[in-house]
């Protein structure tokens, strides 16, 4: 488990990739002869498991590095029915899975697409 000073740093990183990616040409893939199954680059996701009340909440974070908005589904092996999200360019979305899980270990399963 991490460190409580890590999550101010993951945050500050993925605003710093989000800021330096159009920078560096990298904000949003071609979207002219794109393949809508390829995976989107600019949205990043990273979990986390907070424990609280004898039982550990899973928590997927998204940011939208892109310059258009994405819609996301996320689900995890342990709650595999797909949450359906709509980010902002530029935001950065905490998506709750599971509350009160038994063991702080999950996969996450994101799906993203850009909208036109």
């Amino acid at each position: 488990m991490l460190h409580r000073s890590a999550k101010p740093l993951r945050i500050a990183t993925a605003v710093a990739l989000g800021l330096l990616m159009p920078a560096l040409g990298l904000a949003e893939p071609p979207s002219e002869g794109r393949d809508p199954d390829a995976p989107v680059y600019c949205v990043q996701a990273w979990t986390e498991a907070r424990y609280r009340n004898y039982g550990y909440d899973h928590i997927v974070h998204l940011y939208n590095g892109c310059t258009a908005f994405a819609t996301c589904e996320v689900a995890t092996n342990l709650a595999p029915k797909p949450q359906v999200v709509r980010i902002k360019p530029a935001e950065l979305k905490e998506v709750l899975t599971y509350r009160g899980a038994p063991t702080q270990e999950f996969i996450p399963r994101v799906r993203c697409a850009l909208e036109k």
